[in-house]
């Protein structure tokens, strides 16, 4: 039976479009990163420098160091998914894949690119369609489960005492229960195609119908595998790498923050950026650009002196942000020129 990735194009000038068509979301993200950096006192960049300069050189290694332990548990919780799927690709190619899935995303409305890239990027590296497909919205699924778990247990039992914004209060609430909906949807759906396939049915034709009803009985197959695998440690495993995941990433802020004269306990900024996170995920632009800079400013105003605020918020968004474009954009560029 033929499989989705069966017919997906091995050309590399498919990559030479994708770069041209991302660089139109570079260019978007940076243009709305720079008005939110400006409406937060970010335009006077030599003065950020001279901030910048002021923060340990030691704090500054632990925040590359982060970034580094970040790319590592992204490769393996890709290893151990794969490994669920009878597939193996080595630490160098996933990690090569999961740089240029990371400037995919960033470039993209709501990260929308990155998903696909990432599922071509593993058949390319010659995994099966439908179990890169299936690899990738189990990576997506724990990421988002991760996330949305974090911030249920700090609203229910923390909002008292990290000092959130009365808005994002009552918003948490509102966006865990959107999300839940919205995966046990995914997951009932693909657990029972006939309903997705009666609706089909009536809308596609015949030949079109025959082929996508091959291609999603092959990718439920293969994630129903996976969810039900008989290996349940390792499934515990990649949700607990998605939690240790977040846990580093957010533990970027503390880092710069402390570089930068903060007291603030390590809770509470890892509190705060956890539902920053999870209220930037709705924003339908590349990055979240502009309202990321802006959210960042209002959540730690109060983390830093006033004049490192915009420092802050400009360190972070490197290392959070455009170092992904930067080495990701390289690695894209890279995997284009050496598909194989």
């Amino acid at each position: 039976m033929a499989g989705c990735g069966d017919k997906v194009s091995r050309d590399p000038a498919d990559f030479n479009k994708s770069l041209r068509r991302y660089g139109w979301g570079i260019a978007f993200s940076l243009a709305l990163s720079i008005t939110g950096l400006t409406l937060i006192g970010g335009a006077d960049y030599r003065h950020s420098w001279r901030a910048l300069q002021d923060v340990g050189g030691e704090y500054l290694a632990v925040a590359a160091g982060l970034v580094l332990v970040l790319w590592f548990l992204e490769v393996g919780r890709m290893r151990s998914i794969l490994f669920l799927l009878d597939e193996h690709l080595s630490v160098n190619n996933i990690l090569q894949i999961n740089l240029a899935f990371s400037f995919a995303a960033a470039v993209t409305p709501a990260a929308s690119g990155g998903p696909p890239a990432y599922a071509y990027l593993l058949y390319r590296k010659g995994i099966k369609g439908e179990k890169a497909i299936a690899a990738v919205s189990a990576r997506t699924l724990f990421a988002i489960c991760s996330l949305a778990l974090l911030n249920l247990v700090i609203v229910l039992s923390f909002r008292d005492g990290i000092g959130l914004p009365k808005l994002a209060e009552q918003l948490v609430p509102f966006a865990v229960t959107f999300v839940s909906c919205g995966i046990l949807l995914f997951l009932y759906l693909v657990l029972h195609l006939h309903l997705v396939f009666f609706w089909l049915r009536r809308f596609l034709p015949a030949r079109v119908y025959a082929d996508i009803n091959a291609r999603l009985k092959e990718f439920s197959l293969s994630f129903s595998s996976l969810l039900f695998s008989p290996h349940r440690k390792i499934l515990f495993f990649v949700l607990a790498l998605s939690l240790a995941y977040w846990g580093v990433f957010f533990s970027l802020s503390w880092v710069l923050a402390r570089g930068l004269g903060s007291s603030t306990p390590w809770a509470i900024i890892v509190a705060r950026q956890a539902v920053l996170q999870f209220l930037l995920s709705y924003v339908p632009l590349p990055g979240a650009s502009g309202v990321a800079e802006l959210g960042y400013a209002t959540f730690f105003a109060t983390a830093v002196p006033d004049a490192f605020l915009r420092t802050l918020v400009a360190s972070w968004r490197f290392l959070t942000y455009y170092l992904n474009i930067i080495v990701g954009g390289a690695m894209f560029w890279w995997l284009n020129r050496n598909p194989y």
